[in-house]
């Protein structure tokens, strides 16, 4: 599977470390080319995770509708002030009829000023994402554990059950249990055995 990491903070660069353990093909995209030449030269961010090193592989591009071309999936981890404009260029590009990416947003948080999750933002300003291919992720779970690989969990939410398989790449656990809260069908994930309280994927 091929897939375009939009966001390169440290969440960003984890989740994609994921999808990249997991054996598929990845690229992020960020506005920085700053950050672009940091992490192709060092394959490292020290501010954000210290001591982690990426891939020597991982590709990295400013150029969105690049990044996108040809991906199954999109991941967007982007800071939810940013969402609209992030939501926007990725609704300009348009994806060849019948291959249109699922798109996968784990940014937490609502839109000042609307209150609109950031699924919702992200299914208004691009046009051609349906709800049966958007899936929300979320959960207890921190950049500096999972990208050293310590215990996780995480939530995935989506309106169609059976996409559930289409998003196995961002785990690194088990399923632990299917809920539905408000109609709403989740999934919860992850190697964590903690006794933790189960939260609502509306991410």
């Amino acid at each position: 599977m091929k897939v375009t990491v939009l966001g390169t903070g440290g969440w960003g660069l984890t989740l994609g470390q994921v999808v990249y353990e997991n054996k598929n093909e990845l690229t992020f995209w960020t506005n920085s080319q700053a950050e672009v030449d940091l992490l192709s030269t060092e394959h490292q961010y020290k501010d954000k995770l210290p001591g982690v090193i990426f891939p020597a592989d991982f590709k990295y591009t400013t150029d969105m509708h690049a990044a996108l071309e040809g991906c199954d999936m999109v991941l967007i981890v982007v800071p939810s002030q940013f969402m609209a404009s992030v939501a926007a260029n990725l609704g300009s590009w348009t994806p060849a009829k019948g291959k249109e990416p699922i798109v996968v947003c784990a940014t937490k948080g609502i839109l000042e000023g609307t209150d609109q999750l950031m699924s919702e933002v992200i299914l208004e300003k691009v046009p051609w994402l349906t709800e049966d291919k958007m899936v929300a992720f979320s959960g207890p779970s921190h950049a500096e554990e999972v990208s050293r690989h310590v215990l996780w969990e995480t939530h995935e939410s989506l309106r169609h059950a059976g996409e559930h398989l289409q998003v196995h790449v961002l785990r690194q656990g088990h399923v632990a249990g299917v809920y539905a809260e408000d109609g709403f069908p989740a999934l919860a994930v992850g190697h964590t055995y903690l006794d933790l309280p189960v939260e609502t994927a509306r991410s």
